[in-house]
């Protein structure tokens, strides 16, 4: 049972390594995506800001 456990451990821990590998972005190739005209026209105060902290953390709210 042991060996079993370890087998799979060292097998998931492959595939760990495996998927990191593929969702990392590469350094050489770098195509950057610049953002700035999708917001264009659109205003975004503190108020939406905060509304939206607090959609994101409200699970984490402690109070």
């Amino acid at each position: 049972m042991n060996e079993y456990v370890l087998a799979r451990m060292e097998s998931i821990q492959i595939e760990l390594k495996e998927l990191k590998a593929l969702l990392m972005p590469s350094k050489k190739g770098k195509n950057i995506i610049k953002l700035e005209n999708l917001w264009k026209g659109i205003e975004i105060t503190d108020d939406d800001i905060e509304e939206a902290k607090n959609a994101i953390f409200k699970k984490f709210d402690t109070n």
